[in-house]
């Protein structure tokens, strides 16, 4: 999407060579000039985004942001587990601190003090549209977990979230660029978000479906599902081993495709059973899924 046109008037939205996005001006939901510009490293990560004249940076661990640096000064840091998108706990530099309350799906409903007490709470319609109430935050983790880039607003608002390889629109409820991934989804629509199921499935790469913690949903196209009662950590060869996609899985489907290695070359991909922990780490550009092999509890 190069441009978008509504009743606030034309927003543009510029793209670099490998379809990040890096501008956008025109209007936010509220028709107040936006304008926007965003920075990515080497592994795809968003370091720095700047939205009318504010810039913040980033610092990672693995895939979650876990400082946030304005000036040269650390503002927030963020207290996760090792799972993707499950962020615990937000300490800004002036010693404020609150917790995250989430749902199934990942997705912040409130954010609490340390007794408690609900300061802030979060509401969604299934495809994401957010309204916030109670305390203003400028906290971006919102829906399934992941960056609101307008966080602050206090009224159901149009604005992007960024799901790292894509940006997804909840007002038009589909991605506003196409997978990298492609076919390789195991959808025909590179736009589609999540296979128009949101309230079963989340997309945390922005690049293919995956299970929320709900084994009885069953496994969707495109995923990998492994059963925990056949898995053994000790086989190196057991992902290849791992069943397809199927109706009626009775065990927890694991949250990877063979074809993500493709795009995320280079990082660590965590399979996570409910009772071990495991890193793939792709590490051979020529044949990455030979590298699946190699696994550790």
């Amino acid at each position: 999407m190069t441009s978008m046109t509504n009743g606030c008037g034309t927003t543009t939205y510029t793209w670099d060579a490998r379809n990040r996005l890096t501008e956008i001006f025109g209007y936010d939901a509220q028709c107040s000039p936006l304008s926007a510009s965003f920075k990515y490293d080497a592994l795809g990560r968003r370091i720095e985004k700047t939205i009318n004249g504010r810039t913040i940076n980033y610092l990672y661990d693995g895939l979650d942001i876990v400082q946030e640096i304005e000036g040269g000064m650390v503002t927030v840091n963020y207290i996760r587990t090792l799972n993707i998108d499950e962020p615990l706990a937000r300490i800004k530099s002036d010693g404020t601190v609150r917790y995250y309350q989430t749902d199934a799906l990942g997705s912040v409903i409130a954010l609490t003090d340390e007794t408690g007490n609900v300061k802030t709470t979060y509401n969604y319609d299934p495809f994401g549209n957010t309204s916030v109430s109670g305390e203003p935050s400028d906290n971006p983790f919102q829906y399934t977990g992941r960056e609101n880039d307008n966080p602050v607003l206090s009224e159901v608002e149009g604005g992007l979230y960024y799901y790292r390889a894509r940006y997804y629109s909840p007002e038009l409820q589909r991605f506003i660029s196409e997978d990298p991934i492609r076919l390789d989804s195991d959808d025909i629509n590179f736009y589609a978000y999540v296979g128009n199921s949101p309230v079963n499935w989340v997309d945390p790469w922005g690049l293919i479906v995956i299970v929320s913690d709900n084994p009885s949903r069953g496994c969707p196209p495109g995923v990998i599902c492994l059963d925990p009662g056949q898995v053994d950590p000790n086989n190196p060869g057991f992902f290849g081993q791992s069943s397809g996609p199927t109706n009626n899985f009775e065990g927890l489907c694991i949250i990877i495709s063979k074809h993500l290695l493709d795009y995320l070359i280079g990082l660590p991909i965590k399979l996570q059973p409910a009772y071990i922990n495991l890193e793939c780490y792709p590490i051979d550009p020529i044949d990455p899924y030979d590298s699946c092999d190699d696994l550790g509890s």
